[in-house]
């Protein structure tokens, strides 16, 4: 086992370890999960409601898709109608466990060192979210993660359509996969195959919300894709700077959509139309040649679909703690493939990660996230570097310096330098004298 692996394994157990304990030692804290059993609890009981008006919690009304019922119904049965917290805990640390794994598996087949998801576990924040607040962000984020995988390491691009369609079911925020998703797909399949991998993501779309739509479409179209939604400024973590009447502005959700959409724009034509997303020569005869082109077509997808996702998060018109997870796993690898200095990478992901931990948010809290992600935004939009990738590939093909072997000693001049070594070894003590001198001394 390689050092790398080693020394991997060890920050991936370290952490699910850590996570382990905070559940066990850390007090549970009560923010949504109880709303969520509410908002699925009319569902579940008789004589189940699926009129979404209907459905609320003590949050306020249900406003995610059919997906987020059915998994949080599934919860619900598994946790006593969710009054067994613990047990939820468990589940929500075996996810996270997943979760990681993803993660590690995107870090090693890009060839990033794990090193740089120091700085985003020391962020106590993420623990948080996942197993002391149990929100659905996390169920969200794992399968759109698990279509990452699909699709950059497995090029099963149906089976990855299926599992980002029950993700953008649970919560509509993982629709910021979609500009890289669909980029990846029209640049990698045909027109036809393309059409099949979004009936595929519809069809889960309509069957999870098929009760609901067959008894009010209007009212679940309405709630479950709520986008005239005002958030509340008291929580927002990027926007305390601002005034309150701006904050509210509807021209500021039309400038953040302005931005968010010329930023997918800039960054499909500086750097994802150079990119390659079909193998172009097997390499058959070479399988060092073809791993490392499979190696940079993958790196080529993920970073993509992370890209796709990063600047829809960092262009959102609200972030709450919990929307931390969507980005925060990815944002290392992405400044890894830029030409970002590493102490600058550092002080980036210190100032995110520390506009998130200060409770409750400040402007200047808010002023660290924003300032973050605006250099991390340029960085990934105007200083990119996808040779790296290519780099590290024309390395692992240079062919390794051969050792010059000696020639065989004929076995006669052997055995004579075995003969000469044992009568060095035995005369030792000095050299013996010849016959007739010691005659003389007789």
């Amino acid at each position: 086992m390689s050092n790398g692996l080693d020394a991997s394994s060890l920050l991936f157990f370290a952490e699910t370890l850590l996570v382990f304990g905070v559940l066990l030692y850390v007090p549970y804290t009560e923010i949504d999960w109880k709303a969520y059993m509410d908002e699925v609890h009319g569902v579940t009981t008789p004589p189940f409601d699926l009129n979404y008006l209907h459905l609320k919690g003590d949050t306020g009304p249900l406003v995610y898709p059919g997906g987020f019922v059915w998994l949080y119904s599934g919860l619900s049965m598994l946790t006593a109608g969710g009054t067994a917290v613990e047990s939820a805990q468990c589940l929500f640390w075996g996810l996270y466990v997943m979760l990681l794994a993803l993660v590690f598996r995107f870090y090693r087949r890009t060839g990033v060192p794990l090193k740089v998801l120091i700085t985003v576990f020391l962020s106590k924040r993420i623990r948080s979210v996942v197993v002391l607040r149990l929100f659905n962000d996390t169920w969200a984020i794992f399968f759109a993660y698990l279509m990452v995988a699909y699709f950059a390491f497995y090029r099963r691009f149906r089976l990855g359509c299926f599992v980002y369609s029950i993700s953008v079911s649970i919560k509509m925020n993982t629709v910021l996969f979609a500009p890289g998703l669909l980029f990846v797909l029209f640049s990698a399949v045909s027109i036809p195959e393309v059409i099949v991998c979004f009936l595929i993501g519809l069809s889960w779309q309509l069957l999870s919300a098929a009760p609901f739509l067959c008894h009010n479409a209007p009212a679940y179209l309405e709630k479950a894709f709520e986008l005239k939604r005002v958030f509340t400024q008291k929580w927002s973590v990027n926007y305390q700077f601002l005034p309150p009447d701006i904050f509210v502005s509807p021209v500021l959700s039309l400038a953040l959509v302005g931005l968010t959409v010329l930023a997918w724009g800039t960054i499909a034509w500086r750097r994802w139309r150079h990119r390659r997303y079909t193998v172009s020569v097997v390499g058959a005869g070479n399988p060092a040649r073809a791993a490392a082109e499979e190696r940079r077509i993958g790196t080529a997808i993920l970073l993509t679909l992370l890209e796709s996702n990063f600047i829809g998060v960092a262009f959102s018109r609200s972030m709450h703690y919990q929307f931390i997870i969507w980005f925060i796993f990815g944002l290392p690898l992405l400044l890894h493939f830029t030409r970002m200095p590493s102490v600058l990478r550092f002080v980036v992901m210190a100032a995110i990660r520390y506009g998130f931990e200060v409770y409750p948010p400040q402007p200047r809290s808010s002023a660290a996230v924003m300032g973050g992600l605006l250099v991390a935004v340029l960085a990934v939009l105007f200083f990119g570097d996808d040779q790296k990738v290519d780099r590290s590939d024309r390395a692992a093909l240079q062919p390794k310096p051969r050792k010059e072997k000696k020639p065989k000693e004929p076995k006669e001049t052997k055995e004579l330098k075995e003969k000469k070594g044992t009568k060095g070894s035995k005369g030792a003590k000095g050299p013996k004298e010849p016959a007739a001198v010691t005659k003389k001394k007789q």
